[in-house]
């Protein structure tokens, strides 16, 4: 898990990526998480979740 401050971001990454790469985007979705608390949190992660769900099915064209 990562940690920002008080929030934990459990793996979030439903599909294959390099561990650099795994580390990258875990980051810098606890960096984005750790804006948010309470109930806003948890359905922003739950969000969050739906679209890397999306990516993982759907294949987008990488920006990086």
């Amino acid at each position: 898990m990562v940690t920002h401050g008080d929030v934990w971001l459990p793996l979030l990454l439903p599909f294959p990526l390099s561990l650099a790469d795994q580390l990258v985007v875990r980051a810098a979705g606890s960096a984005f998480l750790g804006r948010y608390r309470g109930q806003t949190r948890v359905h922003t992660e739950s969000d969050l979740r739906v679209f890397l769900r999306w990516c993982a099915d759907h294949e987008p064209p990488r920006i990086l």
